[in-house]
């Protein structure tokens, strides 16, 4: 049944969901007429819910839910460049440019493609703090980055590995890209 309702188009435009720990639900972005609002979908019955309706000025790209599910962080595009939210997920639908809860520093770098690490204090991210996409590490107290890669060309997609300190992440080169581990 569900597989027919995501086949039929209910849940067609929903991109890079990320499921909660309970396995019923996932959060991800709902892609219509040119916006990418942030929304919840339910895993059983196909069912959308918007958490946050994005604006033409705030989209939203790639949640990642919280180890205990209580939030998602997810980029969103404020002042023309993309930065980190942290968003509850009880939150009901509501205007793309009422005030988020940022995380990344307030510094002109664009920040993206964000995943929780194991524990959930800390988010792996995407920066062009240096000029280059890197990995950045974010602690959520603090909101200090610490710079992780130097590439000469770009990183993206960072994903941690469960129950473990790596992410694997990809880089870019002339012929393609390359899969990559950190520590």
């Amino acid at each position: 049944r569900l597989v027919e309702k995501w086949q039929t188009g209910k849940s067609a435009s929903i991109r890079d969901a990320d499921p909660l720990p309970d396995g019923r639900a996932a959060i991800g972005v709902r892609c219509e007429n040119g916006l990418c609002d942030l929304a919840r979908v339910n895993l059983e019955t196909g069912g959308i819910t918007t958490l946050r309706r994005a604006t033409p000025s705030t989209p939203y790209y790639r949640p990642r839910v919280s180890p205990d599910g209580r939030s998602a962080v997810v980029a969103v595009q404020r002042d023309g460049r993309w930065r980190l939210a942290l968003i509850p997920l009880e939150m009901t639908a509501t205007d793309g440019d009422t005030e988020v809860q940022f995380v990344d520093p307030d510094d002109n770098a664009n920040r993206y493609d964000a995943a929780f690490l194991s524990g959930g204090r800390r988010i792996v991210c995407v920066s062009d703090a240096g000029g280059v996409p890197n990995l950045e590490v974010i602690d959520l107290e603090s909101g200090a980055p610490v710079t992780q890669t130097r590439v000469t060309s770009a990183v993206s997609a960072p994903a941690p590995i469960p129950n473990d300190t790596s992410v694997l992440f990809l880089t870019l080169h002339a012929r393609g890209l390359d899969l990559r581990r950190i520590a």
